[in-house]
Formats: structure tokens, sequence, C-alpha cells
């Protein structure tokens, strides 16, 4: 009797671990994939793993890919009681943040060598001064842990536009309740926010959902995928911590020109840009400000040089031309009186190359295609050469942009907020005012004249 006894004790402890395991199994899992977007087309998918007999299956109950659409139940195929237990576990188990070393990437020599050598690809060439910021930044882990905060979740981004959305939504189904979970957009849909608007950030529910689930042209299915982080992480780091540096000490390349640029101006806030703005279309620029004892007070120059080939168009031609414009400029005194009433007011003179009106704002005034934008439509290249192109800021922070002509003419052609100078936005473009484009002409007294 008492072996008896002892054998049925002993094969209940065996089935203790499963018989604890399948409370913990719901008897159905519900899953939705969907995902739009404007240029690939529409990509639906509903799945359902239920239980038969103590073997889970999967079904698919609804696909649609563009404009076909099939919505009956089919069998897929005989899941792994693991693989379902392994989802099941991760969905409740609490994961309150997300490190490097969860997703494979926790800091060391290699990864920091590895991070350096992406960086060093970004630039044609580098100064040693350059490569310094970098090496010192890749050996650092809090920078590496803000890149993968700033990489993966997305953290300090504001999204301002999608062309497509997607969801993916995940249901265990119980007797008594459902537990209900979310991706977010983000790589391996993290985090993952429940019904309680609780967060989860394990990195293990993607990849077994991609081992549960069949291959989709959803961009859900393609989050999901494990991917080569460095290249990302690498272009986080830098962005954040060293490209302002970085563009900073491009200067160096240069040093005998600005030496003999220094002669004369203080130059301040240097640095390199390739994006596009007002004046330029990504060409590759130094960019920087240069003042003398001469200039009025909050007058500067605003050069933007180009670099190509590894060469910095000679900084000479700012010297050769910067009185010219000093000289325009002091037939305009009530600026000169606006500016010198607020420190915080500034007037930054326009200086591309060799002119002041850049070849692209010139294109603008010159090509028919550009007449919308043309303030000084049909004019000579050599009549805008003469032109005095510069940019107004005043102690609100409003920007406006101004040409003066050789005729004295004082013309407005954009502005932001609600005004420039001493005009308000409805005073310089109608009680209906909306926008701030505008080709507003001013005497040399600063007075407004009448639109023609």
């Amino acid at each position: 009797m008492r072996r008896i006894v002892l054998c049925w004790l002993s094969l209940l402890l065996g089935l203790l671990p499963s018989l604890v395991q399948g409370q913990n199994m719901p008897g159905t899992i519900l899953i939705e994939d969907n995902s739009f977007d404007k240029w690939c087309g529409t990509f639906n998918y509903r799945y359902e793993v239920t239980i038969r007999r103590n073997t889970f299956w999967l079904y698919r109950t609804w696909w649609e890919e563009g404009d076909k659409i099939r919505q009956r139940r089919k069998r897929l195929r005989q899941i792994p009681r693991q693989l379902v237990q392994e989802l099941v576990n991760e969905v409740q188990t609490p994961y309150p943040t997300l490190q490097p070393a969860d997703l494979g990437y926790g800091y060391s020599a290699d990864l920091a060598q590895q991070l350096l050598k992406q960086c060093l690809t970004y630039r044609p060439a580098w100064n040693p001064s350059q490569t310094a910021v970098v090496e010192a930044a890749v050996v650092r882990p809090e920078y590496l842990l803000r890149a993968v905060n700033r990489a993966i979740l997305r953290q300090g981004y504001t999204l301002l536009h999608s062309s497509g959305t997607t969801r993916f939504q995940l249901t265990l189904c119980y007797p008594d309740r459902r537990v209900r979970v979310l991706a977010s957009r983000n790589y391996l849909g993290l985090p993952w926010r429940d019904d309680q608007n609780r967060l989860n950030y394990s990195v293990r529910i993607a990849p077994l959902l991609v081992r549960l689930l069949p291959a989709a042209q959803s961009s859900n299915y393609a989050r999901f995928q494990p991917q080569n982080l460095v290249p990302r992480l690498a272009r986080q780091l830098y962005d954040d911590q060293c490209q302002k540096q970085v563009e900073a000490l491009t200067w160096e390349n240069f040093r005998p020109e600005f030496n003999k640029l220094r002669q004369r101006f203080r130059v301040s806030r240097i640095r390199e840009s390739i994006s596009s703005n007002w004046q330029w279309n990504f060409e590759n620029r130094l960019e920087f400000e240069a003042r003398d004892t001469t200039m009025p007070a909050g007058v500067c120059l605003g050069v933007a040089l180009t670099i190509q080939n590894g060469q910095l168009f000679p900084p000479d031609s700012v010297l050769r031309r910067a009185d010219y414009y000093l000289q325009q400029l002091r037939q305009l005194p009530f600026l000169l009186e606006f500016l010198a009433a607020d420190t915080t007011r500034k007037l930054t003179v326009s200086f591309n190359n060799t002119a002041s009106v850049s070849t692209k704002i010139s294109e603008e005034q010159r090509l028919p295609v550009y007449r919308p934008y043309a303030f000084l439509p049909g004019a000579s290249a050599d009549y805008l050469y003469r032109c005095v192109s510069f940019e107004l800021t005043d102690e609100q922070d409003r920007t406006s942009r101004w040409v003066f002509t050789p005729e004295q003419g004082l013309i407005l052609h954009w502005y932001n907020g609600n005004g420039a100078y001493r005009y308000t936005r409805q005073e310089l473009d109608g009680p209906k005012a909306t926008s701030g484009s505008t080709c507003c002409r001013l005497d040399q007294y600063g007075q407004l004249l009448p639109r023609y």
C-alpha cells in the first residue's frame, strides 16, 4: 500500500509543473497585424492560436493584400507548446526599462571600435581634432544608452508626418479575463503597452512572434525581424554627441586662410553645413560670422563659402566686398537706429562666395519657373550682384529677410512671427494676412510704400 501511495505521489509531483503552467496558458490567442502605406499598399492579417486536445494550432482568419481579400478560417500549422508558453510568459512579465545589453549591444571595447569605424564613414576626410571628438564619444557607456533610447525608442522625437500607419495587437484570452498588448511603431514593437497603459520593454516578444507567424509583407513583420543595430546606434550617437563639434572643427583644414581673415575680422560661430536653406541647395558650405570694429552695433557678416574637393572658396572675396556692404547699410539709418535701441537685435549681411545675393536667389529672380517666388523678377546678374541681402532678428526672436537695391530701395520678401521691423503682420499683408511670404517695399526712412 505504501509503495502505491509513493508511486502516486511521485507521479503527482512530476505533473505539478505542467499543471501550474497550464493554469497560465490562455485558451486562445488573437493576433491582428495591420499596416497601410501610401506607396506600398495595404497589408492586414488576423490570426488565432487555439488549443485542441492539448495541441496548439495556428489559424488565419483574415488575409488582405492590396485589393485582394480572403475572409475564411484556414488552419496553417501546429505550434510547439513551448513556443506559446514562452510568448505568454514574455507578455505577462514586466520589463520596465531597455538597456543596450538587452539588444545584445552591452558596452565593450569591441563595440566602441565598431561604432568608431561606422562614424568615420560619414565624412570624406577627418582632421585629428575631429577624429578625437568621435573617439572620446564612443567609449562613453552613457552615450550608448542615450543612443539606444533615441534610436530605438525614438525619445525626444516628434512625428510630424507619416504616409502610413501600423497596428499590431496581441490578445491572450482566458476564461475569466483578457490580456491585450499593443506594439509601438518602433523597432521590435518597443515598448509594448497593455490596456492599463503599462509599458513592457521585452525584446523577446517580437522574435517569438516571427517564429510563430508565417512570413508576411506587413511593415510590422519587417520591424520584428532582428537587425544589425550598429549603423543605427552609431548614427544616433554621432548626431547627438559629435556632429556639432565635428562641423565646428572643419575650419582647421583651412587654418592659413582663417589666420588671414582674422587680421581684420572677429570670426565666430564657425560650422560646416550640407543642409538646404533659403540660399542654397545641399552644397557643402563652411559658415561663419565675421565682425570688426567699423561695423555698426548689431551688424555682422554671415559668410558661407563652398567646400569642393577639399578646397575652400577663397575667403579673400569677403575682404573685397565687406566695405561696400557696410557703405550701403549706412544709407539706412532707421535700421541702424533700430538695432542700437536693443542689444538683442541683430542684422546679418549674407555673403555667398562672391555676392550677397546667392546663386539660388538669383535664379529665382531670373528664371521663369521660379517666378512666383521672385521679388525682383527679370533682374540681371550684374544688378543682383550689387544688391545687399540680409537677415534681421529682433528681441522677440522674429526673423525677416530683406534686400537693399542699388537705387536705395528696400524690399522685405519674407518674415516669420507676427510681423517684421516695426510693422505687424496686418500692416504688412493686410487684415486677413496668414502668410509670412510678402513683397513689401520701404523707403530709406523706413516707411511702407504702396504696393504695385
